[in-house]
Protein backbone atom coordinates (compact mmCIF):
# COMPACT_ATOMS: atom_id res chain seq x y z
CA UNK A 1 0.00 0.00 0.00
CA UNK A 2 1.51 3.34 -0.94
CA UNK A 3 1.53 6.40 1.30
CA UNK A 4 0.81 8.86 -1.32
CA UNK A 5 -2.11 10.65 -1.02
CA UNK A 6 -4.07 12.32 -4.53
CA UNK A 7 -3.92 15.59 -4.79
CA UNK A 8 -6.75 17.76 -5.43
CA UNK A 9 -6.59 20.31 -7.87
CA UNK A 10 -8.17 23.27 -6.54
CA UNK A 11 -10.76 24.85 -8.38
CA UNK A 12 -10.91 27.52 -10.18
CA UNK A 13 -14.35 29.97 -9.54
CA UNK A 14 -15.97 32.32 -12.22
CA UNK A 15 -18.77 33.22 -13.48
CA UNK A 16 -19.86 31.60 -16.64
CA UNK A 17 -21.19 34.22 -19.68
CA UNK A 18 -24.87 33.03 -18.48
CA UNK A 19 -24.32 34.47 -15.49
CA UNK A 20 -21.84 37.53 -16.13
CA UNK A 21 -24.69 38.36 -18.89
CA UNK A 22 -27.82 37.91 -15.75
CA UNK A 23 -26.07 40.29 -13.51
CA UNK A 24 -25.53 42.69 -16.17
CA UNK A 25 -29.40 42.67 -17.20
CA UNK A 26 -29.99 43.47 -14.01
CA UNK A 27 -27.29 46.04 -13.16
CA UNK A 28 -28.98 47.59 -16.25
CA UNK A 29 -32.21 47.41 -15.24
CA UNK A 30 -31.78 48.48 -11.97
CA UNK A 31 -29.74 51.32 -12.88
CA UNK A 32 -32.47 52.07 -15.58
CA UNK A 33 -35.11 52.49 -12.91
CA UNK A 34 -32.74 54.82 -10.49
CA UNK A 35 -31.67 56.86 -13.15
CA UNK A 36 -34.81 59.23 -13.09
CA UNK A 37 -35.59 60.00 -9.58
CA UNK A 38 -31.46 60.72 -9.42
CA UNK A 39 -32.17 63.35 -12.54
CA UNK A 40 -35.72 64.52 -11.23
CA UNK A 41 -33.83 65.24 -7.51
CA UNK A 42 -30.51 66.82 -8.58
CA UNK A 43 -33.03 68.95 -11.33
CA UNK A 44 -35.08 69.81 -8.53
CA UNK A 45 -32.42 70.84 -5.77
CA UNK A 46 -30.83 73.36 -8.55
CA UNK A 47 -34.50 74.65 -9.04
CA UNK A 48 -34.93 75.54 -5.27
CA UNK A 49 -31.21 76.58 -4.76
CA UNK A 50 -31.93 79.17 -7.54
CA UNK A 51 -35.11 80.13 -5.50
CA UNK A 52 -33.81 80.91 -2.86
CA UNK A 53 -30.89 83.04 -4.28
CA UNK A 54 -33.81 85.16 -6.08
CA UNK A 55 -36.07 85.23 -3.02
CA UNK A 56 -32.52 86.61 -0.84
CA UNK A 57 -31.73 88.96 -3.39
CA UNK A 58 -35.00 90.44 -4.31
CA UNK A 59 -35.92 90.72 -0.67
CA UNK A 60 -32.25 92.93 -0.42
CA UNK A 61 -32.97 95.04 -3.15
CA UNK A 62 -36.95 95.85 -1.98
CA UNK A 63 -35.27 96.60 1.91
CA UNK A 64 -32.55 99.26 0.47
CA UNK A 65 -35.32 100.88 -2.10
CA UNK A 66 -37.98 100.89 1.20
CA UNK A 67 -34.74 102.30 3.16
CA UNK A 68 -34.01 104.82 0.96
CA UNK A 69 -37.50 106.33 -0.39
CA UNK A 70 -38.72 106.55 2.90
CA UNK A 71 -35.87 109.00 3.80
CA UNK A 72 -35.83 111.12 0.51
CA UNK A 73 -37.79 114.62 0.67
CA UNK A 74 -39.72 113.92 -2.07
CA UNK A 75 -41.10 112.25 -5.29
CA UNK A 76 -39.07 115.08 -8.29
CA UNK A 77 -40.30 112.86 -11.84
CA UNK A 78 -42.74 110.15 -12.19
CA UNK A 79 -42.71 107.07 -14.93
CA UNK A 80 -43.99 103.98 -14.39
CA UNK A 81 -40.72 102.30 -15.14
CA UNK A 82 -38.48 105.52 -13.24
CA UNK A 83 -38.88 107.18 -10.52
CA UNK A 84 -36.33 110.57 -9.65
CA UNK A 85 -36.08 110.99 -5.86
CA UNK A 86 -34.61 114.46 -3.87
CA UNK A 87 -33.04 113.05 -1.23
CA UNK A 88 -31.64 116.44 0.01
CA UNK A 89 -27.90 115.32 0.04
CA UNK A 90 -26.15 114.26 -3.64
CA UNK A 91 -27.90 115.31 -6.28
CA UNK A 92 -31.26 113.08 -7.34
CA UNK A 93 -31.66 109.55 -6.75
CA UNK A 94 -33.23 107.19 -9.41
CA UNK A 95 -34.60 103.75 -9.85
CA UNK A 96 -34.85 102.61 -13.33
CA UNK A 97 -36.39 99.40 -14.30
CA UNK A 98 -35.38 98.02 -17.64
CA UNK A 99 -36.22 95.75 -20.01
CA UNK A 100 -33.75 95.41 -22.07
CA UNK A 101 -31.22 94.57 -19.83
CA UNK A 102 -33.87 93.09 -16.94
CA UNK A 103 -32.74 94.91 -14.15
CA UNK A 104 -33.60 97.24 -11.32
CA UNK A 105 -30.79 99.91 -11.50
CA UNK A 106 -30.27 102.76 -8.80
CA UNK A 107 -28.54 105.84 -9.83
CA UNK A 108 -27.06 108.85 -7.59
CA UNK A 109 -24.21 111.00 -8.18
CA UNK A 110 -23.33 109.16 -11.46
CA UNK A 111 -22.68 106.14 -9.59
CA UNK A 112 -25.04 103.18 -11.02
CA UNK A 113 -25.71 100.12 -8.91
CA UNK A 114 -27.83 96.98 -10.26
CA UNK A 115 -29.82 95.69 -7.37
CA UNK A 116 -31.99 93.46 -8.69
CA UNK A 117 -30.78 90.97 -12.30
CA UNK A 118 -33.68 89.10 -14.44
CA UNK A 119 -36.71 91.36 -13.83
CA UNK A 120 -38.95 89.72 -16.10
CA UNK A 121 -41.78 92.78 -15.08
CA UNK A 122 -41.61 95.97 -12.93
CA UNK A 123 -43.25 99.28 -12.53
CA UNK A 124 -43.66 101.69 -9.93
CA UNK A 125 -47.24 103.38 -9.30
CA UNK A 126 -47.71 106.71 -6.83
CA UNK A 127 -50.44 107.49 -4.27
CA UNK A 128 -51.31 110.44 -2.20
CA UNK A 129 -51.19 108.91 2.00
CA UNK A 130 -55.34 109.47 1.99
CA UNK A 131 -57.10 106.25 2.07
CA UNK A 132 -60.39 105.78 -0.06
CA UNK A 133 -63.02 105.52 2.55
CA UNK A 134 -64.14 101.82 3.64
CA UNK A 135 -60.75 100.67 1.67
CA UNK A 136 -57.30 99.84 2.29
CA UNK A 137 -56.55 101.53 -0.87
CA UNK A 138 -55.28 105.31 -1.22
CA UNK A 139 -55.76 107.93 -4.14
CA UNK A 140 -53.99 107.86 -6.96
CA UNK A 141 -51.55 111.22 -6.70
CA UNK A 142 -51.89 113.29 -9.96
CA UNK A 143 -48.86 114.69 -10.34
CA UNK A 144 -45.12 114.21 -8.55
CA UNK A 145 -45.95 116.78 -6.78
CA UNK A 146 -48.71 115.41 -4.58
CA UNK A 147 -47.05 111.95 -4.27
CA UNK A 148 -46.83 110.50 -0.66
CA UNK A 149 -46.64 106.95 -1.59
CA UNK A 150 -44.90 105.22 -4.15
CA UNK A 151 -45.84 101.67 -5.07
CA UNK A 152 -43.35 99.63 -6.07
CA UNK A 153 -43.89 95.71 -7.77
CA UNK A 154 -41.96 93.51 -9.71
CA UNK A 155 -41.15 89.22 -11.20
CA UNK A 156 -37.78 88.05 -11.73
CA UNK A 157 -36.93 84.46 -13.55
CA UNK A 158 -34.30 82.35 -13.98
CA UNK A 159 -33.85 79.39 -16.12
CA UNK A 160 -32.45 76.33 -15.19
CA UNK A 161 -31.42 73.69 -17.47
CA UNK A 162 -32.92 76.01 -20.29
CA UNK A 163 -36.25 75.94 -18.48
CA UNK A 164 -38.02 78.33 -16.39
CA UNK A 165 -38.69 75.84 -13.67
CA UNK A 166 -40.51 77.13 -10.19
CA UNK A 167 -37.79 79.91 -10.26
CA UNK A 168 -40.16 82.75 -10.70
CA UNK A 169 -39.42 85.16 -7.15
CA UNK A 170 -42.54 88.48 -6.80
CA UNK A 171 -42.18 91.34 -4.75
CA UNK A 172 -44.74 94.23 -4.10
CA UNK A 173 -44.12 96.88 -1.54
CA UNK A 174 -45.95 100.60 -1.11
CA UNK A 175 -43.51 102.78 0.72
CA UNK A 176 -44.36 105.71 2.21
CA UNK A 177 -42.19 109.01 2.18
CA UNK A 178 -41.94 109.99 5.64
CA UNK A 179 -40.33 113.55 5.74
CA UNK A 180 -42.52 115.06 2.88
Amino acid sequence: MSATKARRRPRATAFTLIEMMMAMGVSALTLSMVAPFVLYSGKSFAAMANYADMNTTALNAIDRLSKEVRQTQGLTTFATNQIVLDDGTNGPLTYTFSTGTRTLSRVQGGTTTVLLREVDYGEFAMYQRTTISNSYSQYVAADAASCKLIDVKWTCSRQVFGLKINTEIGQAARIVIRKN
